[in-house]
């Protein structure tokens, strides 16, 4: 199954969760810390990251930008706020979701599957065009042989 990487500040809402996904079957690392969290996206090779807006060290909005920029990990945000702010920066970040405290563990399956299907399909289209751009260019060979 699919390995989870779930970084929230609040212990009791960061055993929940992962122990809830466990129950789903999924593979869960857990963390409090940003920094951690960025090393274990690097360490660990997650297939998603949940993460909470506010971590102590990088937070959650400083680590999707590292993942877009440097990784091809999805991720998606859970938080206590349900600013605007935060959700459209989220959003612009690339985001695959934002869901506010208290989660719904059904929406956040849902969400968690739609995810990892989406990332998933995005990570053979990208297979193929690598493949593809493999392939030479026959018209270039004659003009050149």
């Amino acid at each position: 199954m699919a390995k989870i990487l779930v970084a929230d500040n609040d212990r009791v809402v960061l055993f929940t969760l992962a122990e809830s996904l466990r129950k789903f079957g999924f593979d869960v690392i857990e963390t409090r810390d940003g920094l951690h969290a960025m090393h274990l996206c690097r360490t660990e090779a997650p297939d998603l990251v949940l993460l909470d807006v506010h971590l102590p060290g990088l937070d959650g909005l400083r680590i999707a930008r590292r993942l877009r920029e440097n990784m091809t990990i999805p991720f998606l945000f859970f938080s206590a706020d349900n600013d605007e702010v935060h959700i459209e920066e989220a959003r612009k970040i690339g985001a695959f979701g934002y869901m506010t405290k208290p989660i719904n563990l059904v929406s956040i399956i849902d969400v968690i599957q739609k995810a990892l299907s989406c990332s998933q399909e995005t990570s053979k289209l990208h297979r193929a065009i690598v493949q593809a751009s493999e392939i030479p260019n026959p018209t270039v060979a004659l003009l050149a042989g």
